[in-house]
C-alpha cells in the first residue's frame, strides 16, 4: 500500500470539500476530493465524467448552493456526494471516479496504488 495523508478530519466541516493535488510517481498529478457530509467522508477524483475538466468554481468550492449536491462549474452537472453519480446534467447516470479513503488519528489518507 502507498498510504498519503490528505487532510484532517477536522479540516472539514459538514458540506464541505478540500480540492488536493497529489503527485503520483512516473504519471500527472491527480486532483483528489475530499469531502464531508452528514458526518461521513468520500473522496473522488476531480474530473467530470462529461469533459474530463475539475469541478470547482473556486478554490474548494465543490457543492452547490444548498450545500445538498457535488456541482460542475462548467455544464452544471449535480452529483451525489455519498455515490458520485451524476443525478442532473449531461453526463447524468455517470459517476466521478471513487477514492478509497481511510481514516486513523482523525487523520484522512488514501491508496495511491488504488486508482
Amino acid at each position: 500500500m502507498n498510504k498519503h495523508y490528505l487532510c484532517s478530519t477536522s479540516a472539514l466541516g459538514d458540506s464541505q470539500a478540500k480540492g488536493i493535488s497529489l503527485h503520483k510517481e512516473n504519471q500527472s498529478d491527480v486532483s483528489i476530493i475530499v469531502l464531508k457530509q452528514q458526518n461521513e467522508f468520500y473522496a473522488y477524483i476531480n474530473q467530470c465524467p462529461h469533459r474530463n475538466i475539475q469541478l470547482e468554481w473556486n478554490k474548494d468550492e465543490f457543492f452547490d448552493e444548498s450545500g445538498t449536491f457535488l456541482h460542475c462549474s462548467t455544464h452544471g452537472a449535480l452529483f451525489s456526494p455519498k455515490t458520485g453519480e451524476c443525478i442532473a446534467g449531461p453526463c447524468q447516470f455517470q459517476s466521478l471516479e471513487k477514492v478509497t479513503i481511510f481514516i486513523e488519528d482523525n487523520s484522512i489518507f488514501c491508496d495511491l496504488d488504488s486508482f
